[in-house]
């Protein structure tokens, strides 16, 4: 004998196997249903995001001493990179970065921000920056680290699940030596080492 379920009366008929029969009817016939369900629910409130709301921050920190030569073409900056998932259509994104380190000749160094390899908000060439090292004490690059905190908002295209890289980028006039999360000297006792970090929030279009 075999099972009924009713959308509005439930069980109709019961057998030796009524466990079994309910479980296949919920398999066969329920559950695609109810993922359909969901799958609409979830589309509708995703529609009606309003408009401003943060949906998500993620960050990568990293205290990773890192040395490299700045020149003429973007270069990552340290370690610090970090891919985010969109939860909405068209999001912005405010992208924060916080730099510790010391470059040599900090005054011919200018930072950006990539987009899946691209420039954001920063059009220009060499030397056209969002940011540059605060220099510090520029007499003595053993100690005394340079720092940079800068943030742009990012419009974009996005989509729904199809992730996007955010990328700090340094470029420098001449090949120039760059230090992430430390100074040129060797830290210990009063030789300063630090972290870096960059924030991404997708807010709502």
């Amino acid at each position: 004998m075999s099972i009924v379920i009713s959308g509005t009366t439930g069980i109709n008929t019961v057998s030796e196997n009524i466990i079994t029969s309910i479980a296949e009817e919920v398999t066969l016939v329920a559950l695609p249903q109810m993922i359909n369900e969901i799958d609409g629910a979830v589309s509708t409130v995703m529609a009606d995001i309003v408009t401003g709301r943060v949906l998500q921050v993620v960050s990568t920190l990293t205290s990773a001493q890192i040395n490299q030569a700045a020149n003429a073409t973007d270069a990552q900056l340290g370690g610090l990179t970090h891919t985010i998932t969109p939860l909405g259509n068209n999001s912005k994104f405010l992208v924060t970065v916080r730099w510790f380190g010391e470059a040599a000749s900090g005054w011919d160094i200018c930072f950006n921000i990539h987009q899946d390899g691209v420039r954001v908000n920063s059009a220009g060439g060499r030397g056209t920056g969002l940011y540059m090292p605060t220099l510090s004490y520029f007499n003595d690059n053993n100690s005394t680290p340079e720092i940079a905190n800068f943030s742009t908002l990012v419009n974009t295209s996005s989509t729904i699940g199809t992730p996007i890289t955010y990328t700090a980028v340094v470029d420098a006039n001449g090949s120039l030596s760059i230090w992430t999360n430390r100074t040129f000297g060797t830290p210990a006792g009063a030789l300063e080492s630090g972290t870096s970090e960059i924030i991404i929030m997708e807010v709502a279009a």
